[in-house]
């Protein structure tokens, strides 16, 4: 052994001298420092638009050391190349030749050799990130596993080289096996989108296990993978040296049984992450112990795509629920829900039947088969979505929508023109519980009334209804107030939200012009930045609708915003069954632009009391609700009034290494010194070192 390591000395001295491996090295420092100079003002970007889960790590670190690894399998063969000239130009070789020095303990000492020139581009690569290390917190267990498969990565493929070397003598030879077998190891990678056909490959692809380790995934298959890896390239140097042909096939075989063996065993690993981002969340682990079926279908997703929702959902899912059922469909197979998105990737999550065992003077039921539709790209952490998703659920099932009836109003359980059976069944379909409340009866509106529709009541109420229903808002309940030119004048309600109604029925010429088949349609075309309007693509249709005016002096403090009005040039009609309508001043009609949704909102205590009227219900109901999108705008109407509360929400932990902040210091070396100064000195020792050689 020590006879190795003076060899390993010996050859380095020479190498060390060489101006080729310098100017690799320069080469190697300035491509990385232009991207680290590149991520690192991408995250302080991304920092300044406060981008969610937004980590150190996942922009930076990461992508960065894969460039490193990349560019080091690169050069490395190139480096290798320069041992055995090395050694002839400097007598090394013929010094060697008079010794009894075995060709096993040569490549030994070259192996020792190249590991001392890896650890010169592990330096480079810390000196380059020295700047940001210390200038943010890191994720210290997810960037030593960064490390740590960055250094097996590197040093498996530095073995192989070696061993590939004893092939040929011809360095011509050597550089075109070496790139061949690292463009197999690509083709290996590519055939991963295939796993049902070609398993065997994957048992041998070192760039699976390097991608797993680099995310901070850390398991003992893949640690032990590239463990038994190198020490088979190093028995198979050995034989080779040996002219073992045996030995050589013996050794294959057996790495391939391990490895095979390996693969065997169910893929656990350790989650190094600070915020545990590919671990299965506890509160959605606990919810999703709680549903019989659990079921997630992908849609045209291609093999990247699969990867982060194996990395970020599947496999977290199926560490915890082994029952759980999945299918990849292709691109031409589409759900519902797909086509009702905006996006033609994603995961389809269906889960069944969630039990509700709560008791006591409420209204109660079970979560039955529910889907949720995941965009591709995700915009944020896909369990997020879920737990959100799940709450949003949860938070319907534990609290209800409730129709007034009782008074002529427009009914869920009926069909008809001016009746909500569609809209029932949209409801129903998204994980609202629905049900028809007569105050005349009940006498008093349940606790876990999450919304109250009042759908244009065309009797007076009683005063016993009235009081429950002002009790209602006054503890902070919200309400959906649609109303008709036909309905009751409630002027305790009005005057309560400071909001009230104009006779007669908007006529809208504009609209008649565009197509509508009567001209008391109001075409609505223009949207203010509120919640219910966001996703509107169209046109909003409010068939006889009524003219909403703030009162003069209202009760109460609410925060009004108008949502929808009319065009300027439209007017309250009082005679709309006529054919030839016109405005008519002298009747008292009044023209302009007319407020036909209204949003209210104020503090009540803790929470956020939210109120919507409308100046018509005819837009939800069963003739109306599928034209244009009027069913979006219903349906964003009951998502913003029944909105979970923030508190019932669950949080996801955020990463430690989620902020960046540069001294003017490290500034400078990111943006001048390191990409620019310290490539152009190495550079110039380079040329130097080979000026110096040719005289």
């Amino acid at each position: 052994m020590a006879m190795v390591i003076s060899i390993a000395r010996l050859q380095l001295k020479q190498l060390l001298k060489s101006p080729r491996w310098l100017i690799l090295l320069s080469i190697y420092c300035f491509v990385i420092a232009i991207f680290s100079n590149q991520f690192s003002f991408q995250f302080i970007t991304l920092q300044a638009s406060n981008t969610s889960q937004l980590s150190l790590s996942g922009i930076l670190f990461s992508p960065l050391d894969n460039l490193a690894v990349f560019l080091l399998l690169l050069m490395l063969p190139l480096i290798v190349l320069q041992l055995r000239p090395s050694r002839i130009a400097s007598g090394l070789q013929r010094l060697l030749s008079s010794y009894p020095v075995s060709s096993f303990k040569l490549w030994l000492a070259d192996w020792y050799a190249m590991l001392v020139l890896l650890l010169f581009f592990y330096a480079a690569l810390v000196f380059i990130q020295l700047p940001i290390l210390i200038s943010a917190t890191i994720d210290l267990p997810l960037f030593l596993t960064h490390w740590l498969a960055l250094v097996l990565m590197s040093l498996s493929f530095m073995t192989l080289f070696l061993l590939l070397q004893q092939l040929t003598n011809s360095l011509l030879s050597s550089l075109v096996i070496h790139y061949s077998v690292l463009f197999l190891f690509w083709i290996i990678q590519l055939l991963q989108q295939w796993p049902d056909y070609f398993y065997v490959v994957q048992v041998i692809n070192l760039f699976d296990w390097f991608d797993r380790l680099s995310l901070g995934l850390l398991s003992a298959q893949d640690i032990l993978a590239f463990v038994i890896i190198n020490l088979s390239f190093i028995v198979l140097c050995y034989c080779f040296s040996q002219q073992k042909t045996r030995f050589i096939l013996l050794t294959c075989g057996l790495t391939l049984l391990l490895l095979f063996t390996l693969r065997l065993f169910p893929l656990n690993y350790v989650d190094t992450t600070s915020n545990q981002r590919y671990s299965l969340h506890p509160v959605l682990a606990e919810q999703l112990a709680q549903t019989e079926t659990i079921k997630i279908t992908s849609y045209g997703l291609d093999e990247a795509a699969r990867r982060e929702v194996n990395l970020r959902l599947l496999q977290p899912v199926l560490s915890r629920f082994a029952e759980t059922k999945i299918t990849h469909e292709p691109l031409n197979r589409q759900s519902e829900q797909q086509r009702n998105s905006q996006s033609n990737r994603g995961v389809l999550f269906t889960i069944g039947n969630i039990p509700n065992d709560k008791s006591g003077q409420r209204l109660n039921t079970a979560v039955n088969q529910q889907t949720i539709w995941l965009d591709y790209p995700f915009v944020e952490h896909p369990q997020r979505y879920l737990l959100r998703s799940l709450a949003v659920l949860q938070h319907r099932n534990d609290n209800w929508v409730l129709f007034v009836e009782g008074q002529d109003e427009a009914s869920i359980s009926q069909q008809g023109q001016r009746h909500l059976s569609t809209l029932n069944q949209a409801l129903q379909s998204r994980g609202f519980q629905l049900s028809q409340l007569s105050l005349k009866q009940a006498g008093s509106i349940p606790d876990n009334t999450a919304l109250l529709v009042i759908a244009s009541s065309r009797q007076d109420w009683l005063n016993s209804a009235s009081q429950s229903l002002m009790t209602y808002l006054q503890t902070g309940g919200n309400l959906l107030w649609l109303r008709d030119p036909e309905d009751i004048s409630f002027e305790q309600l009005e005057s309560y939200l400071g909001i009230t109604k104009l006779d007669g029925v908007i006529v809208d010429p504009a609209g008649y012009q565009q197509g509508t088949p009567h001209p008391a349609i109001v075409l609505h075309d223009t949207f203010t930045d509120h919640p219910i309007n966001q996703s509107l693509k169209t046109l909003v249709a409010f068939p006889w609708s009524s003219a909403l005016v703030p009162l003069t002096k209202g009760t109460t403090k609410w925060h009004q915003q108008t949502l929808l009005t009319s065009h300027p040039n439209s007017w309250t009609e009082f005679q709309p069954e006529q054919e030839n309508m016109a405005f008519n001043e002298q009747q008292g009609e009044l023209q302009g632009e007319f407020q036909t949704l209204i949003a209210l909102q104020r503090n009540q205590g803790v929470r956020q009391q939210k109120v919507v009227i409308a100046g018509d219900s005819h837009f939800l109901s069963d003739m109306a609700i599928n034209n244009y999108d009027n069913k979006q705008l219903a349906l964003n109407i009951f998502y913003w009034l029944t909105q979970t509360p923030d508190e019932l929400m669950p949080t996801l932990v955020e990463p430690v290494d989620r902020y960046l902040k540069l001294t003017p210091l490290a500034h400078h070396l990111i943006s001048w010194f390191i990409p620019f100064v310290l490539p152009l000195l190495l550079l110039l020792s380079g040329v130097i070192l080979w000026r110096k050689q040719k005289r």
